[in-house]
């Protein structure tokens, strides 16, 4: 009997914490931050010179190819802010993936994002 209760109880909890994960407000804000974090990251690594560009943009094809399943969670993610009903607004990509500290208007942000957009369709396959 106690075995049936602990295996119920697992399963319970396994549940909760899938349901959790992919529904509660507050995880999927923090799974869409951590994301952009990561893309943030892979841009600061660029800049600070701790990777080459191509490196950098690997990651950042990487990152953005696989991005975190929040079903239609889309409070604080994605390029398009809610703003009335059906209506968006768009917000800059280099806004997005640019860390704090280091201007979004800077060359090498741009040269950046436009090699991220030259290896993302050839990516698409692999």
């Amino acid at each position: 009997m106690r075995v049936v209760l602990f295996l119920v109880g697992g399963f319970g909890v396994a549940v909760s914490a899938w349901l959790l994960w992919h529904r509660w407000t507050p995880l999927l804000r923090f799974r869409a931050k951590w994301h952009y974090g990561r893309l943030k990251n892979a841009c600061r690594r660029y800049l600070d010179g701790s990777d080459s560009i191509e490196e950098a943009a690997r990651r950042m094809v990487s990152l953005l190819k696989e991005p975190p399943n929040l079903g239609g969670y889309t409070e604080d993610f994605g390029p398009l802010a809610p703003v009335e009903g059906a209506q968006a607004s768009l917000v800059s990509v280099n806004l997005l993936v640019t860390p704090k500290g280091y201007s979004p208007a800077d060359p090498r942000v741009y040269e950046l994002l436009e090699l991220v957009m030259k290896e993302f369709p050839q990516s698409r396959g692999r």
